[in-house]
């Protein structure tokens, strides 16, 4: 077996990570004598691992199809980068338990080491996922890359963001890269292959199991500088991250929410225990990337208005339309509700509202309700 061959299989027994491996060769002297059967035995008196841990290593030796597992990566354009390989994340291996390596499709690169992690509940509001795609879109625009976990609601609301700002992003998912995992997020999955990384530790052919995401999101929070959570219930699997990024000395940002939302429960906690509170991407940069603080964001007109942009185009409404959109927020309002708040007649509402869609000010959703658009 060729040392990386070696290394796929380590990476199949649960409790290898990286720094086991250094300190089997440490022991044996190179990766292909790690499975030799007289280093075996040297390793199981030698180390902490234990004869377990061993024997796992000669279970795999007699099941693991190596020949198989390289033909489906090259079948299916899948990388491998190794702990030992330079393109492996840098902060990624900083971690207390880095995993042996990450399947990759896509790309990973040197800008990547510039990263921010945004995370938050699956169950998000638009609020939520309004401030997760524009804080990743302000990150992209500046080069920074942004990861998250592909989940529904907050995950991809931060990967669009990043690819709205024609941006880098990398989704680490919970299951092997050749399972599409969430299935109605095929698209997304694609895009992001091609500006940014899908990337697991985990063998092609794993399942998403519940149990594989706490794990998994280690290393969302280690790739990254410093961890955002958007929105996140008390018990949310993202204060998981948030918890992994501070006992990685990593920074833990937090973005507040209404005091009485469940959603913003664990947000505002991390708050009150010492998370920093951001509602601007800038406030990011001066915390972890303060070389990035001069530069000057982009304008695109596809992804951002400007502000004397959005100012020059509130000035165009007329009286009654400035009204209407200064009762709009991020969470769903009905005709209804705005006729009552403003006084404006329900036969005039609805030509003021679609003044408001067509000049990108407000955006209806399904259900008939009225946030405010734009980022």
């Amino acid at each position: 077996m060729t040392d990386r061959e070696v290394l796929l299989l380590l990476n199949r027994i649960p409790s290898c990570n990286a720094r086991k491996v250094r300190v089997l060769l440490d022991v044996v002297g190179n990766v292909q004598d790690i499975i030799k059967e007289e280093h075996l035995k040297t390793m199981s008196k030698a180390t902490l691992f234990g004869a377990r841990f061993v024997q796992s290593i000669r279970e795999n030796l007699k099941t693991f199809d190596c020949a198989h597992e390289l033909r489906e990566l090259e079948k299916q354009s899948i990388k491998i980068i190794t702990f030992l390989d330079d393109e492996y994340p840098r902060y990624l291996l900083e971690i207390h338990d880095p995993p042996v390596l990450l399947y990759v499709k896509g790309e990973i690169i040197p800008q990547d080491n510039m990263a921010v992690s945004i995370v938050g509940s699956r169950k998000a509001s638009f609020y939520g996922q309004e401030m997760a795609e524009k804080l990743a879109c302000q990150l992209a625009l500046r080069g920074i890359t942004v990861v998250s976990g592909m989940a529904m609601g907050i995950d991809s609301a931060a990967h669009r963001g990043a690819l709205k700002a024609g941006g880098r992003t990398i989704a680490v998912l919970g299951c092997g890269v050749d399972i599409m995992y969430p299935a109605n997020n095929k698209k997304l999955h694609e895009t992001i292959m091609q500006h940014g990384a899908v990337v697991s530790e985990y063998p092609l052919g794993t399942e998403p199991f519940h149990y594989n995401f706490p794990k998994r999101n280690r290393i969302i929070s280690g790739m990254s500088r410093g961890t955002v959570v958007v929105e996140a219930a008390k018990r949310s699997g993202s204060l998981i991250t948030a918890r992994l990024a501070l006992d990685e000395g990593r920074e833990v940002y937090s973005v507040p929410g209404k005091a009485d939302s469940f959603n913003s429960a664990g947000t505002n906690n991390l708050i009150k225990e010492g998370a920093r509170l951001i509602t601007h991407a800038d406030e990011i940069i001066e915390d972890l990337f303060p070389q990035l603080e001069e530069m000057k964001t982009p304008v695109s007109s596809n992804i951002l208005d400007s502000e004397s942009n959005r100012v020059r185009k509130r000035q165009t409404l007329d009286e009654n339309a400035r009204k209407v959109l200064s009762c709009l927020n991020f969470e769903p309002v009905h005709i209804e509700q705005l006729t009552q708040i403003t006084d404006i007649p329900e036969s005039e509402m609805y030509s003021i509202l679609a003044v408001l869609e067509i000049t990108h000010h407000a955006k209806r959703l399904v259900g008939g309700g009225y946030i405010k658009s734009g980022v």
